[in-house]
């Protein structure tokens, strides 16, 4: 089975995530995963800046996944305005 975190700053940005899927998300653990048939995905909101990256640490050693990936718009939104 493939293990994915996905990375998101802002909670905004998971909620507009969400409202795009059909398979709805389930808590484990007090976290948000996704799961398909051979895939289960987590959702991990870090907080705006490189310097919240450690809380990536605790997912990776005890959800051990094959690939993280930052999701998310906020570093494309220079002259943009970013309404919630």
């Amino acid at each position: 089975m493939k293990k994915i975190i996905l990375v998101f700053a802002m909670q905004a940005e998971i909620d507009a995530f969400k409202s795009q899927l059909k398979t709805p998300t389930q808590f484990h653990g007090g976290v948000e995963e996704i799961h398909f048939s051979q895939q289960t995905v987590r959702l991990v909101l870090t907080g705006i800046t490189m310097l919240n990256c450690y809380k990536l640490q605790q997912h990776i050693d005890e959800f051990k996944p094959n690939l993280v990936m930052q999701i998310g718009t906020c570093a494309g939104l220079r002259k943009q305005k970013l309404v919630m």
